[in-house]
């Protein structure tokens, strides 16, 4: 039975399954750029610390950029139904406002930031000697990355329209190119002191992540969307409100999920060691494989699920719904089976003694990533469909009992597994929640859309 729904379910989603494994594929050359630039991190710092450090901070920056107000998710959800109805001006109208909405978000994060960076003790935030980096290089260095971040902000909402457009591949191609120049140049043979080498690192990573989105923006509104090219003429007071109601409420969940999902790192460093991150890291690394393909498979189910919602094809996203669940089943499942070859897999990526990998250390990571999986196969439906009420009456509580939970089990097991565990606890729950919440509005909607009336 599953076979034949598979079967014909592939059949009649070739495209989009194309485009599942372009994505996919390119996402693969980006985790192995990925796996060959940590350890080059640590050689190239040549201090744990300082790496655990700088992994630390990259963390936190991928967690800010959660503070975009959700206007780019908002944008790839909204501009989907705008392109398909053809109203050009309005068009235009919503990509302008979303770009000046976004430019003024960034420069207040940038200046609030700057600011406060200048009058904390940076140092004991980082839980970092000043005998392995002084006060004042820490500062520059988090400055530098800071003006990175805004800038991406800013330019990342490329990766939004190119999603619209159904186009989930390019941005995966601009994250490999950032990625390369990262690896390239701490490839490169310097002789330099460890601080130093940390604040061209910063400066570097900040380019990095800047130079390819904005090159791909100039490349989109010359050719594909060359008709709705930001322009502040274009700007409407009237529009800031519907852009900023949308993309607040998925900004409120990013930031809320951000809390849950991306604060590991720093929560590591805060309630254990600079030193435990790296391992954190290791163990993070290998089991994401899976999870980070099964994710990258299904990024461009949001934008089709949206475009189904305006064709009133709730059918397909049944089909679809089950198919990613499906997957979730088979990814749980190869999480499990990478404990086995996990050390073999360590000693070949880093070196034999980087660390011993703990049987039960790697059985929860494997749990943790496989909820992460059924987590995107959840969010994809549900942000497709804009289906968010689940999220926004549990994700306030989750954030808050998992930072509880957090240090509650790294003092009751006297490990920062304590931090993984309460991810688990915390996530599955919602799961189930969710998955219920997601069959209900789809089966609400195909009946009314069998009796004539569209509404629920």
């Amino acid at each position: 039975m599953w076979q034949n729904i598979v079967r014909n379910y592939i059949s009649n989603n070739k495209a989009l399954i194309g485009k599942s494994f372009g994505t996919m594929s390119l996402k693969g050359f980006y985790m192995l750029l990925q796996m060959l630039i940590m350890p080059s991190y640590l050689q190239f710092l040549g201090d744990n610390r300082l790496s655990g450090l700088w992994l630390t901070i990259v963390s936190l920056i991928s967690w800010i950029i959660c503070f975009d107000f959700g206007i780019g998710n908002g944008l790839r959800t909204e501009l989907v139904t705008l392109l398909a109805k053809g109203d050009k001006r309005h068009t235009r109208e919503y990509i302008s406002t979303s770009y000046f909405a976004i430019f003024c978000i960034a420069a207040l994060i940038l200046l609030g930031t700057g600011i406060l960076i200048s009058f904390v003790p940076v140092n004991r935030l980082f839980h970092i000697s000043e005998e392995v980096i002084s006060t004042t290089d820490l500062r520059r260095g988090l400055l530098i990355v800071l003006c990175g971040m805004a800038m991406q902000l800013l330019w990342n909402l490329v990766s939004s329209l190119l999603y619209a457009l159904q186009k989930a591949v390019l941005p995966s191609i601009l994250n490999i190119v950032s990625a390369l120049i990262v690896l390239v140049y701490v490839k490169m043979p310097f002789h330099q002191q460890a601080d130093c080498k940390f604040l061209h690192l910063c400066f570097v990573y900040a380019v990095s992540i800047n130079l390819p989105a904005a090159f791909m923006t100039v490349i989109v509104f010359s050719k594909k969307l060359r008709q709705y090219c930001p322009s502040p003429f274009f700007v409407k007071k009237s529009l800031i409100q519907s852009v900023m109601k949308l993309g607040g409420q998925f900004f409120l969940l990013q930031i809320i999920w951000a809390i849950i999902s991306k604060s590991n790192e720093f929560l590591v460093l805060t309630l254990s060691e600079a030193e435990a991150v790296v391992e954190y890291q290791v163990y993070y690394k290998l089991f994401s494989l899976v999870s980070t393909f099964a994710i990258v498979a299904m990024t461009p189910i949001w934008s089709a699920v949206t475009k189904a919602v305006t064709e009133k094809d709730y059918l397909w996203i049944q089909k679809t719904y089950r198919m990613l669940l499906l997957l979730s089943a088979a990814g749980a499942l190869l999480e499990i089976v990478l404990i086995f070859p996990l050390q073999w897999l360590v000693c070949i990526w880093l070196r034999a003694d980087a660390i011993i990998v703990e049987p039960w250390i790697a059985f929860l990571f494997a749990a943790n990533n496989a909820i992460l999986i059924f987590h995107a196969a959840n969010m994809n439906i549900a942000n497709g469909m804009v289906n968010l009420r689940v999220q926004l009456f549990f994700y306030p509580l989750a954030a808050v009992l998992n930072i509880i939970m957090a240090i509650i089990a790294v003092e009751r097991f006297d490990h920062w597994i304590g931090v993984i565990i309460s991810n688990i606890v915390v996530l599955v729950p919602f799961e189930l929640l969710q998955c219920l919440d997601n069959r209900k509005i789809i089966r609400n909607k195909m009946l009314h859309m069998e009796v004539g009336n569209d509404d629920v």
